[in-house]
């Protein structure tokens, strides 16, 4: 697998956002022999942290031997600024960057000597908050080309769900706190478009506290959605009959964001008479993926069937 990394767009005080370009140029491509799909993955984090980098690498891999480019960027993070300026609309610019320079750009790589992309085939995917970015982008009204399948692994959608603006209680059962002044140090400096996902036990970095803290006071939501206008960002809010096929994985056990979302989600589809798949994964919690191994059988019974659902609804052959 070969990759590189690009700066796709350039925001206030020269803050360049990446993105990776992963791709191998041995892999099959589309049924018709024309050209790879266009596959853009978007990283969770509460739209507040993570990076490009926290996207599983098995998953990329098996998409790239399967025939697509993948594209994973970073974005913007909230509070600095909104989830529609930030987030949502990084990741739109981003894929519409990479239809429209991907060709050119892969064709100055020797690595990627006579590598087509096909720029009509188009799918999106994204983890946690991610996944709800991916809802998102079919609802955009600029995009160049149709998205051909979205596919959401444990999302955030209906957020005018109350529980939204609720305490979270995987929060609120924690006891660590930090005054303002601390976690409001989240706001010194410029805006960040990535943040490392802090996994130790001491003091966090003010950004991780900020997050944490608003999820216990149940305004995560408001704080990121500053504007009030939640209706933009939910991708839900989208649903039509022709709005495109679309996967949701999802475990069973998640204490953050319990399935029922991607449940009623998967209905709503079916009753509008959407191509929709729901598979829901015994005993698994919250970012269940994202440390499973290709050889692993969870990677296998409940990874790669997402992955396949892609790569049909493209007409790549499945792995």
């Amino acid at each position: 697998m070969e990759t590189k990394t690009f700066t796709y767009k350039v925001v206030e005080e020269d803050n360049q956002l990446l993105a990776d370009l992963h791709w191998q140029k041995d892999s099959r491509t589309t049924v018709d022999g024309y050209g790879h799909p266009i596959v853009l993955i978007l990283h969770g984090g509460g739209l507040v942290v993570g990076s490009k980098d926290t996207i599983p690498k098995p998953q990329i891999s098996y998409l790239t031997r399967a025939g697509f480019l993948v594209v994973v960027p970073n974005y913007r993070l909230c509070p600095q600024v909104s989830a529609f300026e930030g987030p949502i609309t990084d990741s739109k610019d981003c894929l519409i960057w990479a239809i429209s320079n991907a060709s050119s750009l892969l064709s100055q790589e020797a690595a990627a000597d006579g590598y087509q992309v096909n720029t009509e085939k188009v799918v999106v995917m994204g983890h946690s908050g991610g996944g709800g970015l991916a809802l998102n982008i079919p609802n955009q009204s600029d995009l160049p080309v149709q998205i051909s399948a979205v596919l959401d692994f444990y999302g955030a959608k209906y957020l005018d769900d109350p529980s939204y603006s609720q305490p979270h209680p995987w929060f609120t059962s924690r006891e660590e706190s930090w005054d303002e002044e601390y976690i409001n140090r989240v706001f010194d400096g410029p805006e960040v478009s990535a943040a490392d996902l802090y996994l130790g036990t001491e003091l966090p970095p003010p950004r991780d506290a900020w997050l944490t803290s608003q999820f216990k006071r149940g305004k995560w939501l408001s704080e990121v959605v500053r504007d009030g206008n939640v209706g933009r960002v939910d991708g839900a809010k989208g649903f039509s009959k022709t709005y495109p096929p679309t996967m949701f994985i999802h475990g069973l056990s998640d204490t953050f964001d319990p399935c029922a979302v991607s449940e009623r989600a998967h209905a709503e589809l079916q009753g509008l008479g959407v191509d929709t798949e729901l598979l829901l994964v015994p005993g698994k919690d919250h970012m269940f993926d994202l440390m499973l191994q290709e050889e692993n059988q969870e990677f296998l019974d409940f990874v790669v069937p997402g992955l396949k659902f892609l790569s049909e609804k493209v007409g790549l052959q499945v792995l």
